[in-house]
């Protein structure tokens, strides 16, 4: 390593009443961070199948527009 290297300079944040978003590792909160699509994190059985079912029904409803899209473009192109 050459002897002219210099520290990637970092931010630090004050923790901050107001400003307590910044951050991901805090956890949901009023941020609204991990309740993407309505999947929330937990390990209660109730949470977990109402995850499972979310899931399957994006992976469905996926599919279902993807050969949708497929039989219009092969109307479309023949």
């Amino acid at each position: 390593m050459s002897d002219g290297t210099k520290p990637i300079p970092v931010m630090t944040y004050k923790e901050d009443e107001n400003n307590s978003c910044i951050t991901s590792a805090k956890g949901c909160g009023s941020c609204h961070t991990c309740h993407t699509l309505g999947i929330k994190a937990g390990s209660e059985s109730n949470v977990v199948y109402r995850n499972v079912l979310l899931y399957l029904t994006v992976g469905v409803v996926m599919v279902l527009v993807t050969l949708i899209f497929m039989r219009i473009l092969t109307a479309i192109f023949g």
